[in-house]
């Protein structure tokens, strides 16, 4: 935090699909269960899960300062500091979901530049790289290679220019993959919601997406869903709201 690490609350939905399982014993059966791993809570921050996800930013800080050491090509992460406008006031919304998600849209992407690194300002480290999932992330199996390599006293396996021409690629099938899931929730979702239509559900107002179109940002609490509504009403970040769905079209 001292460095301009910013920590962020946030809920995420997990989806389960039972198919032949719903409520009336046709079709899907699907649950929705609010994953509370980013809820940012005392109890969170003192759990076996968080420690872990800080160990692995701590290994990504020490590759990528041992590749800035040893003048090895990586893909370093480098993150610009957000300029937030009406900082004073965004800090000082009570609602931590409502207030990371005011400070989250002067965030911009990490870019990736595999000649040097430079500060990745959201984390708060001067040097940073991703490589501890190379099960998961093909530019960790990349990086892997590269140490292993150099480590072994044959040299950097990969020089920038390939280094960057193959985590470009890996960019936009990841991209495209998150793409095709985020496109399957958005279906389950809409599938779910499509069977309780009579449920209000209490929600919290986040942000205004389109204060000129009366579009904003709503939290559904106990699914965890975020998601773009028209508001009506006036309404402020941290404000609660009960909502009921007017229309779920799954569809693909």
């Amino acid at each position: 935090k001292g460095n301009g690490a910013e920590t962020f609350a946030s809920y995420s939905p997990k989806i389960r699909v039972d198919r032949g399982r719903d409520e009336g014993g046709k079709g899907a059966g699907v649950t929705i269960e609010r994953n509370d791993a980013q809820q940012q809570t005392v109890e969170y921050t003192q759990s076996g899960q968080s420690i872990v996800s800080e160990m692995m930013i701590l290994a990504g800080e020490v590759g990528a300062r041992w590749g800035k050491d040893n003048g090895v090509p990586l893909p370093y992460r480098m993150h610009y500091k957000p300029v937030i406008p009406d900082e004073e006031e965004v800090t000082a919304i009570k609602d931590k979901f409502a207030r990371t998600a005011n400070m989250a849209k002067s965030f911009t992407r990490a870019v990736v530049d595999c000649r040097r690194p430079r500060p990745h300002a959201s984390l708060g480290l001067p040097y940073y790289t991703q490589l501890s999932s190379p099960i998961r992330r093909f530019n960790d199996v990349l990086v892997h290679l590269q140490v292993k390599s150099v480590l072994r006293g044959e040299g950097p396996l990969y020089t920038a220019d390939e280094f960057a021409e193959m985590a470009e690629a890996a960019f936009f099938v990841e991209r495209d993959m998150k793409q095709v899931a985020q496109q399957c929730d958005e279906y389950w979702i809409a599938y779910y919601f499509s069977q309780r239509m009579d449920r209000v559900w209490d929600s919290t107002f986040l942000s205004w997406k389109s204060l000129e179109e009366g579009m904003g940002y709503v939290q559904i609490d106990e699914v965890g869903i975020k998601h773009a509504l028209r508001v009506d009403t006036p309404a402020v970040p941290g404000q609660k709201l009960r909502i009921r769905a007017v229309q779920a079209t799954p569809r693909l």
